[in-house]
C-alpha cells in the first residue's frame, strides 16, 4: 500500500503516492504515468511491484486532472506545465528519500516527461517503456490543434482518440480487462489543449534528445499503434548511453503482454535498474 501526500500544482490539490518498500530500500524510482492513467492504474502498479520487489522505494504523482488529483478530467494544459509537474514529483521524491540514487521510469506520455525531467535533475538513469517521442499526426492537423489550443475551445473535450482504447494497448485478456474497468482512468474525448500538449511534448522532446546524458533503458513495443516508434529510433541515433530492447509483436502496454513475454520484460527492467543503482546484489534476479 502507498501513503498519499498532497502537493499544490497551479492551485490544484494533487496526490503524490509513496511506496516506501522495506526499511532497507537502496534507491528510489519516480514513476510517470501515461495519459489518462494514474499512480494506481494497473500498468503503473505492475511497474511498481517489479521495482519494489527489487528493493526500490517508488513515488508517483497523479498529474492534475488524473487519478486522485484535482482538475478537469484527462486535461493537460501544456507541455511546459506537465514537465514542471514532473520536476515537482522528483523534488518531492528526493525530499522523502534524501541521498538515495534516483531512477526515472515512464511509459508513453510518462516516458517523454521522464526524458525531459532528466535534463534538469541529476539521476542514475531512465527506464522508458514505449515512450511518446513521436506521434502520427499529420502536419495540417498539428496546425489546427495548435490554433484551437489558443482559442476558448482549448479546454472543451472535442477530439476522439484511440489512445485510451484497451484493445489497442493490452494483449493479455485478463490485464486488458483490468485496465478497461479501472474506475479512475479517463476514457473520454481530448480537449484541443490536451491534444496539442501531447504533440508539442513529443516534438519538443525530439529536439532535446541530443542533450540526454543519463543512461537509459529503452523498451519498444513492435506493434505499437499509440506512439510512433520512429521517435525511439531517433533516441537511439541521438544518445549513445543507452540499452534498447525491442519486443516483436508487443502492444503499447508492455507490462500487459502474455506471461512469457511479460516475465522477460520485468526481468529486463529489474536487472537494469539494479545495475544502474549499484544494487545488483540487493535482490535476486
Amino acid at each position: 500500500m502507498s501513503e498519499v501526500q498532497y502537493i499544490q500544482r497551479r492551485g490544484l490539490r494533487c496526490a503524490l503516492h509513496v511506496w516506501r518498500g522495506s526499511a532497507q530500500c537502496h534507491s528510489v524510482a519516480v514513476i510517470f504515468h501515461g495519459f489518462a492513467a494514474h499512480a494506481h492504474y494497473p500498468t503503473v502498479r505492475y511497474a511498481i511491484e517489479t521495482l519494489t520487489s527489487a528493493g526500490f522505494a517508488c513515488v508517483c504523482l497523479d498529474l492534475p486532472g488524473h487519478g486522485e488529483s484535482e482538475g478537469p478530467r484527462g486535461y493537460i494544459d501544456s507541455a511546459e506545465t506537465v514537465i514542471e509537474d514532473g520536476l515537482a514529483a522528483v523534488d518531492c521524491a528526493m525530499n522523502n528519500f534524501p541521498g538515495l540514487p534516483v531512477l526515472l521510469v515512464g511509459s508513453s506520455l510518462g516516458g517523454a516527461i521522464a526524458m525531459r525531467v532528466s535534463l534538469h535533475r541529476q539521476v542514475s538513469g531512465l527506464i522508458l517503456l514505449a515512450p511518446m517521442l513521436a506521434i502520427k499526426v499529420h502536419f495540417l492537423l498539428r496546425c489546427v490543434l495548435r490554433l484551437l489550443a489558443l482559442t476558448p475551445l482549448r479546454g472543451i473535450p472535442l477530439i476522439k482518440s484511440s489512445s485510451t482504447s484497451a484493445e489497442a494497448q493490452y494483449k493479455d485478456p485478463e490485464r486488458r480487462m483490468e485496465c478497461a474497468n479501472d474506475p479512475l482512468s479517463y476514457s473520454g474525448k481530448l480537449a484541443p489543449a490536451t491534444a496539442w500538449a501531447c504533440v508539442d511534448l513529443a516534438l519538443s522532446t525530439q529536439a532535446q534528445l541530443g542533450h540526454l546524458t543519463a543512461p537509459y533503458l529503452l523498451l519498444i513495443a513492435g506493434d505499437d499503434v499509440v506512439v510512433d516508434n520512429r521517435g525511439a529510433d531517433l533516441l537511439e541515433a541521438s544518445a549513445s548511453a543507452g540499452e534498447t530492447h525491442r519486443f516483436a509483436g508487443a502492444l503499447h502496454g508492455l507490462l500487459c503482454e502474455p506471461a512469457a513475454s511479460r516475465r522477460e520484460i520485468e526481468k529486463t527492467i529489474k536487472d537494469w535498474a539494479l545495475a544502474r543503482t549499484g544494487a545488483l546484489g540487493a535482490a535476486g534476479k
